[in-house]
C-alpha cells in the first residue's frame, strides 16, 4: 500500500488540475441551470367519524370524538397522491402545457405537462402526521398557487369518497318513500303515516350532511410566495463536486502509480 500523502505530493499538479476541471465544469452548469423555488402546503386529516350521519345527530356527547383523524388515515390520502389525476386536473387549471413551453398533440402534452407537475411534486406524511405537499417551480409566483391547488383537489377527492355512502343512502331513501306513496308497499294508514315520516327525517338528516360536505382534509398552512429559490443547491453541489473530483483523480493515481511500480 502506498503512502498516500507522498503519492499526493507526487501528483499533486494532476490531482489539482482535474478538480480544477470538475469546478469549472460544475459551476458552469449550476449558474446555467434555472431555479426552482419551493412552496409548501399542510392540512391534516379529518376525523371520518365527523361525517357520519348516526354521530352528527346523535344526542350523545359529540366532543368525544375529534375532529382531528389519525395520522395512519393519511396513507390513503397520500396513496391517492401517486396517481395522475390531481396532477391532470391541475395542469388543465393553470395552463401548464403552456407554462412549460410543451409542443405535441393536445391530449399528449397536457399529459406530459401533468407528467412534469408531479415529477416537481413531493406529497408526504410528516412525522408529526401532517400531509405536507411540496411543489417546485421556476415561477416563484405560480408554486405556491400550485401546491394549495393539489392540495384542494385531494381534499376534493376524498370528501366525495366521504359523501358517496351518504348518496347511495339518500338515494335508497326516496326510492323507499316514493314506493309508500304509490301504494306499492302493503302498510295499513298508521304505519304508513309513521314509516313516512321516519323516511322524511333520514332523508332531511342525509341531505343536510351531503349539502354540508365534511371535510377530509383540515388546512393548516397554505403554501406562500418563497423569495430565495431552492434549487439547485449551488454551494452544496461545488462542495460535493469537489470531494468526488478529488477522490477520483486519488483512485486514478493510485492506479497510475500501481502501473508505473509493476514496470520496474
Amino acid at each position: 500500500m502506498p503512502d498516500i500523502i507522498q503519492l499526493i505530493a507526487s501528483w499533486k499538479k494532476q490531482i489539482f488540475f482535474v478538480v480544477l476541471i470538475s469546478m469549472i465544469v460544475a459551476t458552469a452548469a449550476v449558474f446555467f441551470i434555472s431555479p426552482k423555488y419551493l412552496a409548501s402546503a399542510t392540512a391534516l386529516p379529518a376525523n371520518p367519524v365527523t361525517a357520519d350521519k348516526s354521530i352528527v345527530f346523535s344526542n350523545s356527547i359529540r366532543d368525544l370524538n375529534s375532529s382531528i383523524g389519525t395520522a395512519e388515515e393519511l396513507d390513503r390520502v397520500v396513496g391517492t397522491a401517486q396517481s395522475d389525476t390531481i396532477y391532470l386536473s391541475v395542469a388543465r387549471k393553470f395552463d401548464l402545457v403552456t407554462f412549460y413551453q410543451i409542443k405535441d398533440n393536445p391530449e399528449f402534452a397536457l399529459m406530459k405537462a401533468a407528467k412534469t407537475l408531479k415529477h416537481d411534486t413531493k406529497v408526504t406524511k410528516s412525522e408529526f402526521g401532517e400531509l405536507m405537499i411540496r411543489v417546485w417551480c421556476h415561477d416563484r409566483s405560480l408554486a405556491p398557487q400550485l401546491a394549495n391547488a393539489l392540495m384542494e383537489e385531494l381534499a376534493l377527492i376524498h370528501q366525495e369518497i366521504l359523501n358517496r355512502n351518504n348518496q347511495l343512502v339518500l338515494q335508497n331513501i326516496k326510492a323507499a318513500i316514493l314506493s309508500i306513496q304509490m301504494g306499492n308497499d302493503s302498510l295499513q294508514k298508521g304505519e304508513e303515516s309513521e314509516l313516512l315520516s321516519s323516511y322524511r327525517k333520514l332523508e332531511l338528516e342525509y341531505s343536510l350532511m351531503l349539502h354540508t360536505k365534511p371535510p377530509a382534509l383540515l388546512p393548516v398552512e397554505k403554501a406562500r410566495i418563497s423569495n430565495r429559490p431552492d434549487k439547485p443547491r449551488k454551494l452544496l453541489i461545488l462542495i460535493a463536486t469537489a470531494a468526488g473530483s478529488f477522490i477520483f483523480a486519488l483512485w486514478l493515481v493510485l492506479l497510475l502509480d500501481k502501473r508505473k511500480t509493476s514496470g520496474k
